[in-house]
């Protein structure tokens, strides 16, 4: 609880004796705003105004990815945001972005309008994705779809270690 006497709770959007649902778009795990994936190993990321509406002025948001294993391959299905005043980050790992309000690792992508169509992998099961607007000029925003890939070859004696693929080996004789 968290309203003392009245026993107030928490919504699913972590306001006290709030009235969001769990169906409701800022609870939906797909909105950025909602902040993590729930441990699913596969989904869709979108700016806080969905598929249909512009995002938010003074956005701040941050998502966590983490699947139990493999890495996390993302397909940046779309992307217009306004050039130079708002930020789209894919981060590796623990990386965030190294500006306020982050002040992270830098270990991190910024994404662009003219990323649309492109893909983008992390070296391990974590993926931060962070997107900041400022006040000025909102625009329809980003679409994001990833999924975990376990497909990896983790044999140190193999060509191809840490290659998302099946495992190769050197033909007999070879080292």
């Amino acid at each position: 609880t968290c309203g003392g006497v009245n026993q107030a709770v928490l919504d699913c959007a972590g306001v006290c004796d709030g009235t969001a649902v769990d169906t409701d778009w800022v609870c939906d795990p797909q909105n950025i705003a909602s902040g993590s994936n729930n441990d699913l190993t596969s989904g869709l990321i979108f700016d806080d105004g969905g598929l249909m509406d512009n995002y938010s002025d003074d956005s701040n948001n941050s998502y966590l990815i983490d699947v139990p294993s493999g890495i996390v391959e993302i397909d940046i299905m779309s992307v217009d945001i306004e050039n130079y005043s708002d930020t789209l980050w894919l981060c590796d790992g623990e990386g965030s972005p190294s500006w306020s309000p982050w002040n992270g690792s830098g270990n991190c992508t910024e994404i662009t309008n003219s990323d649309a169509g492109a893909s983008w992998s992390s070296s391990g099961n974590l993926v931060g994705v962070y997107f900041e607007s400022s006040g000025y000029t909102n625009y329809s925003g980003f679409q994001l779809s990833w999924s975990n890939n376990t497909d990896l070859c983790e044999d140190d004696s193999a060509c191809n270690t840490g290659a998302v693929a099946a495992c190769q080996y050197p033909p007999s004789g070879f080292d």
